[in-house]
């Protein structure tokens, strides 16, 4: 495993739309889809969020904050999906 975020594009017989290297190489705990937006958080050892572009690819933002393992993320229904909430081993 290479932890390499890919997006797929289902649409166009599963071809491979884009490989998102902004967010570093380490050991991903996860990748969660925005439920309306081409949007990504991603986040895992290194004690960051990462919220990327899943169009273009681009880093959003990051969050910091945790000092251990961020496990999971994901966007809030509360605010129409603006606001994120996560989970840590911290």
């Amino acid at each position: 495993m290479n932890n390499n975020l890919r997006i797929w594009d289902a649409n166009n017989d599963y071809k491979l739309h884009k490989t998102l290297d902004v967010v570093p190489q380490e050991d991903l705990f996860f990748a969660e889809w925005h439920p309306s937006a081409p949007v990504i958080l991603a986040g895992g050892v290194d004690c960051v969020i990462y919220v990327v572009n899943a169009v273009n690819g681009n880093l959003m933002g990051s969050f910091y904050g945790h000092e251990k393992d961020v496990l999971c993320a994901e966007f809030t229904k509360h605010d129409k999906f603006k606001q994120i909430i996560s989970c840590s081993a911290d």
